[in-house]
């Protein structure tokens, strides 16, 4: 039982990370070893316990210390200088963090997990017990904590808010969800109308919904601003009344993930936090990704954040008496000064073909510079000048703490052969890659003597909120039986356009009364939601279930089958037309010429 000493109750937790850390701080690890040991191990060691307790802030907030201690450099007889808070360390490493987890977040984000599946299994023998003692006869989203709850349900309760700030309806029939109140529109947040209220606060999205199952266009524009009836009007219904389901808006297939849990919980614990730039997202997207070492990539990020022990930085925080550069004597040393300008690293860049990106140091902060070179050199001279920046880094303190001047020659060396050896590891993997893949131009075969073969796509035009579905039937010689196009309004997923395509190749099979029959796609997402039975709660349930019951229909005579867009060319192709001209026609043994034009080029 957990009683009121929490701490105590879970301290076993924080010692078998203090146990951890302590055995690698004996050993000399890269930043690159470090990180990859804080995330695979120490912050991995709570999960259990936190995918059911939401554990204690002090306890959380020792983990955090323990672990930043380690990346920083903390020994059993010393403690290290911290350069950056956690949770700059916590920023996702395409926004300039590294990556690194915040522990209550991340355990708020895996407590939410009970809660979803108290919302997806409501009939399990958890969610029984819960609400019977909780929030008996009440729906679980509008459960109240209650008087003297226990531990668990005080857990579940405070990660229901990540649920809360995630999930929003498929609408069915519109009967559970309120228009003002609910959760329901489906857009990056927020997906409670922007409008203002002209309808009754009680009213629900059934009253938005016709007898055919359709949406009120001119009700929903009289009521709507245009950004909500647009969003409104892409809304997938089914064909016939299905109830309302709760679907997890950040998952294509609408299911809880603790992944994207995390990002809405550091969402509600940094509410005001601004967000990176696009510009500085590509950046770092592009630095991170380049082929290096992780500890000269994590020196690189150190650098533009300015996280490094210069001079400068170490005068700021009082541990030296003045912020003049240790080898020139001359200036204060900052970062942009101790890797390229002051006189004893310019030597080492005038021995290379990038002495114009010292220049740019002068008017702006390494950051900036970095913003610049990502623009303006490939990635193999980028590659090539970060690893000069490390090595004009490490000359730098081997003059500090050896006091020994290191040959420029030398410098560019080593830079140039970690950037070689890291090329040579590139290129066997995709040489080995390249043998993985299969061969470009594979071509469209024609069925087994005495089948059919149909061929369904796509075409989408998200501007103009538009989409072309193409078939094309051939016999076993090749031949085309029927060409059929379809237009129909984008719902905001490419997935569910391409099983829109699915569904209208087999109504077209249906009407010619073909068998048996192969049906070729080159979506793998709708043949694994069709096939493999994989659940979706999301609205392209409602096709995938007409294409289920349409297969079933066929009893085994129609087979859905997953192939290479570069055979599906014909399909893709009439889905253009369609889209193009927004036409809708089915053509039986003889194709028009203007439609032959096209596609005769893939015969």
């Amino acid at each position: 039982m957990i009683g009121r000493k929490k701490v105590s109750f879970f301290k076993d937790i924080k010692l078998r990370i203090l146990s951890k850390i302590s055995s690698w701080q004996s050993k000399l690890f890269s930043s690159g070893g470090k990180e990859t040991l804080i995330k695979a191990v120490a912050q991995a060691i709570p999960a259990y316990a936190m995918s059911v307790f939401r554990l204690p802030t002090t306890l959380c907030e020792d983990i955090r210390r323990v672990i930043a201690g380690f990346w920083w450099g903390a020994k059993k007889d010393r403690k290290s200088t911290h350069w950056a808070s956690w949770e700059k360390l916590c920023q996702a490493k395409g926004r300039g963090g590294l990556g690194f987890r915040d522990i209550t977040s991340f355990n708020q984000a895996l407590v939410a997990k009970q809660s979803w599946r108290i919302i997806k299994y409501p009939e399990s023998l958890m969610a029984k017990i819960l609400q019977a003692k909780y929030f008996k006869g009440a729906d679980f989203l509008q459960a109240k904590l209650g008087s003297k709850p226990s531990f668990v349900w005080r857990s579940i309760i405070w990660g229901r808010q990540v649920i809360v700030n995630g999930m929003r309806w498929r609408i069915g029939t519109g009967d559970r969800v309120k228009i003002y109140k609910s959760h329901w529109i489906p857009r990056p947040q927020a997906f409670k109308p922007i409008s203002a209220p002209t309808l009754g606060m009680d009213c629900t999205v059934a009253e938005l919904i016709d007898e055919n199952q359709k949406w009120k266009e001119s009700l929903i524009q009289q009521h709507f601003n245009f950004e909500d009836a647009e969003l409104i009007s892409r809304i997938q219904l089914p064909i016939s009344p299905k109830p309302d389901q709760i679907l997890w808006h950040y998952d294509k297939k609408g299911n809880y993930s603790v992944k994207s849990g995390y990002q809405i919980a550091m969402r509600i614990k940094h509410p005001a936090r601004p967000s990176s730039s696009s510009s500085n997202l590509g950046q770092w997207n592009v630095i991170w990704s380049l082929e290096l070492p992780e500890k000269i990539k994590i020196f690189m990020w150190k650098a533009a954040r300015n996280f490094l022990p210069t001079s400068e930085n170490l005068w700021r925080r009082k541990m030296v008496q003045e912020p003049i550069c240790p080898r020139c004597k001359m200036k204060k040393e900052d970062i942009n000064h101790a890797i390229m300008v002051c006189k004893a690293a310019k030597k080492m860049w005038k021995l290379t073909p990038f002495v114009e990106e010292m220049q740019l140091l002068d008017n702006q902060d390494l950051l900036s510079m970095l913003q610049e070179l990502v623009n303006r050199r490939s990635k193999d001279e980028l590659r090539l000048i970060i690893a000069l920046c490390w090595t004009a880094w490490h000359t730098r303190n081997i003059f500090v703490f050896e006091n020994k001047r290191q040959d420029p020659q030398i410098s560019v060396a080593k830079a140039e052969a970690v950037v070689e050896s890291y090329a040579r590891v590139r290129m066997t993997k995709v040489q080995a890659a390249a043998k993985a893949i299969p061969a470009k131009g594979a071509k469209w075969i024609p069925p087994p003597q005495g089948h059919f073969k149909a061929n369904v796509d796509a075409a989408v035009n998200k501007e103009k909120n538009q989409v072309g579905l193409g078939v094309v039937i051939r016999d076993d010689s090749g031949a085309i039986i029927i060409a059929a196009v379809n237009h129909t309004k984008y719902h905001g997923d490419v997935a569910q356009a391409e099983a829109a395509a699915v569904n209208f190749g087999l109504q077209v099979v249906m009407e010619a009364s073909l068998s048996p029959l192969i049906l070729e796609t080159d979506c793998q997402d709708v043949v694994d939601f069709v096939l493999h039975n994989k659940s979706s709660r999301t609205e392209i349930y409602w096709t995938i279930s007409e294409i289920q019951q349409k297969l079933q229909s066929f009893n085994s005579m129609v087979e859905l089958q997953k192939i290479q867009r570069t055979c599906n060319a014909i399909a893709h192709t009439l889905a253009k037309i369609a889209l193009v001209n927004r036409e809708s026609c089915v053509w039986k043994g003889e194709i028009p010429c203007h439609i032959m034009s096209d596609i005769s080029k893939f015969l």
